[in-house]
C-alpha cells in the first residue's frame, strides 16, 4: 500500500508539472485540437510514467591483482539462530521491533478509496441527470447522425455524445451559431475526453 501511495504522489506530481508547462506555453493558443491532444496525453503520460524504471550502470575499478573469484569466495556469515526454539524467538523480537505503522497506512487506505468512490459516484449522479435531461425532452435526429434534444425550459445548450441539448427558446430563434458550436464540441471529442478526465481526476482527487 505505501508503493500505491509512493505512486500516486508521483502521478500528482507529473500532473502539476504539465499542467503548469500547458498554461505557461499552450493556454493563450486556439489550436484546440492540439491543445485536446495536450492535456489528454499529459494525463496518460503522468499515469504511465511511474512504471518507467531507469537503471544507471556504473563501472567499479577493481584493484590489481584481485580476481573476481576471490571477492565471492567468502562465506555469507548467517545471522539466523539454528535451533528452532531460537528461532521461533528470534522471529518474536522481530515483529515485536517492526514499526507499527500498519494501522496508519490501512487509515490512509480507506480515506483514500472513500474519496475515490464518492468522486465516482458523483460522475455516475451527474451522467444520470444529463440522460434524465436528455429523455425529457423532444429528441429530433439530423442528417448527420446526431440529434437535437429540445427541453422545454430554460438551459444553457450543451452537447453530449451525440446529442444537441438546447431549449426551446434557442431552437426556434434558428440561432445555427449554437448548433455549429455543439457540433464542432461533438466532432472533438469533447464528451468522451471529459469522462475520462473526470474518472482520472477521481484517482487523484
Amino acid at each position: 500500500m505505501l508503493n500505491f501511495f509512493i505512486y500516486e504522489a508521483k502521478v500528482a506530481l507529473l500532473l502539476a508539472v504539465f499542467y503548469i508547462c500547458y498554461r505557461v506555453l499552450l493556454s493563450h493558443e486556439t489550436f484546440h485540437r492540439l491543445n485536446r491532444i495536450v492535456l489528454t496525453g499529459s494525463v496518460i503520460v503522468s499515469f504511465l510514467l511511474p512504471f518507467c524504471v531507469l537503471t544507471v550502470h556504473r563501472t567499479v575499478m577493481v584493484p590489481a591483482g584481485v580476481a573476481v573469484s576471490d571477492m565471492s569466495s567468502e562465506p555469507i556469515p548467517s545471522v539466523l539462530p539454528q535451533d528452532p526454539q531460537d528461532l521461533t524467538a528470534f522471529a518474536a523480537e522481530t515483529a515485536a521491533n517492526a514499526p507499527q505503522g500498519g494501522w496508519l497506512l490501512t487509515l490512509l487506505a480507506f480515506i483514500y478509496f472513500a474519496g475515490v468512490a464518492f468522486c465516482l459516484a458523483r460522475i455516475v449522479v451527474e451522467l444520470m441527470q444529463v440522460f434524465r435531461i436528455i429523455r425529457s425532452g423532444e429528441i429530433l435526429p439530423q442528417q448527420d447522425g446526431l440529434s437535437l434534444v429540445v427541453i422545454d425550459r430554460d438551459l444553457a445548450p450543451f452537447s453530449w455524445m451525440r446529442w444537441i441539448v438546447l431549449s426551446r427558446e434557442d431552437y426556434e430563434s434558428g440561432n445555427r451559431h449554437i448548433r455549429e458550436h455543439e457540433r464542432a464540441h461533438i466532432a472533438l471529442g469533447h464528451a468522451r475526453d471529459l469522462l475520462v478526465m473526470n474518472v482520472l481526476s477521481a484517482m487523484q482527487w
